[in-house]
């Protein structure tokens, strides 16, 4: 059978519709036993440990890497290999949440039924409240689906929505409970782009040429465009004798002063922009290119702790820093 393009695209609206339905009634059913899980989480001395079968376990582990990312340790264990010594891994100072959208796993069950004389908290996530894992647990979460988006009613599929739902739900509200911010999430993530916009400061990209990008009051315009030439970030800062900034001298205040027909022994003192904006070196990058953006400049001084001069950062070696 040949489907026409409106047919296909009226095929994937109607999945979609079915699953934003489905989480719907999630939505509706969000309740007590929500607080009960996620406190029972957020005072969790030891591990999260998930487990699931199957898409279930699919799932479980994204559920375990989203815990684990925004500050509660977690981790996902397969319920066959817990039965065959990774039950060796879950300590009485651990909660458990067992995925199962039946309620009928066995090696659910049977893993429920051994951990129970250690007494965990045991947290079960599924659409039957009254299966025999949910009749076993501690805390039931009712992912609330009535049917699959699968027109066949087999495939998990409005299931595992609602159950990625959920998971995301818990981890982002004991996130909020832990006043869990900016700077922890960064702990967790200091590789890629993500990481270094979270973690990366000025301090951490000045180099050779960002500290000599200076020169005196008392320094000739020639010899300021050849310290210019040397940095190549489009700005030189000038200090006074304790490397505090005095002012600045960029590449357009060059072309204005030869507009001017100024001398190239000028001193830097009579072209000096006074009163230039500043920052922290130990501020983040993206910080500084805020602070750029927001008044136009594309490089400025950078200073320490005592308000001296510490180098020159500008836009481009954010940039190439994989920062934007």
């Amino acid at each position: 059978m040949t489907y026409t393009k409106k047919e296909v695209i009226n095929i994937g609206k109607s999945v979609v519709k079915h699953e934003l339905e489905q989480a719907m009634r999630l939505y509706s059913s969000i309740s007590t036993s929500f607080v009960d899980a996620a406190t029972s989480l957020l005072q969790c001395k030891g591990k999260v440990i998930i487990s699931g079968v199957g898409k279930s376990g699919h799932i479980g582990k994204k559920i375990a890497a989203t815990l684990a990312s925004t500050g509660t340790p977690s981790f996902f264990v397969h319920p066959t290999e817990a039965l065959h010594g990774d039950l060796g891994m879950i300590g009485e100072a651990d909660v458990v949440i067992m995925i199962s959208n039946s309620g009928s796993s066995n090696e659910l069950q049977t893993m429920r039924t051994l951990i129970e004389v250690q007494k965990i908290t045991t947290i079960v996530i599924t659409s039957n409240l009254d299966s025999p894992l949910a009749r076993k647990c501690d805390i039931k979460l009712d992912i609330s689906t009535s049917e699959e988006a699968c027109p066949l009613g087999l495939a998990p599929t409005s299931s595992t929505t609602n159950t990625l739902l959920l998971g995301d739900a818990l981890a982002l509200t004991i996130m909020t409970m832990r006043k869990f911010d900016q700077n922890d999430f960064a702990l967790s993530h200091p590789a890629g782009a993500l990481g270094s916009r979270l973690i990366t400061r000025i301090v951490h990209l000045i180099e050779d040429k960002h500290q000599q990008a200076f020169c005196s009051p008392d320094t000739e315009l020639q010899d300021a465009i050849t310290i210019m030439c040397q940095t190549g970030l489009g700005l030189i800062t000038i200090i006074d004798n304790s490397k505090h900034v005095l002012g600045v001298f960029t590449d357009g205040d060059l072309r204005r002063a030869f507009a001017k027909g100024c001398y190239h022994k000028t001193k830097m003192s009579l072209l000096v922009q006074r009163g230039p904006l500043v920052i922290s070196s130990s501020r983040l990058c993206t910080e500084a290119l805020a602070l750029m953006h927001r008044h136009g400049v594309t490089a400025i001084p950078a200073v320490d702790n005592n308000s001296c001069f510490t180098g020159v950062i500008n836009q481009h070696t954010i940039h190439r820093a994989g920062i934007c």
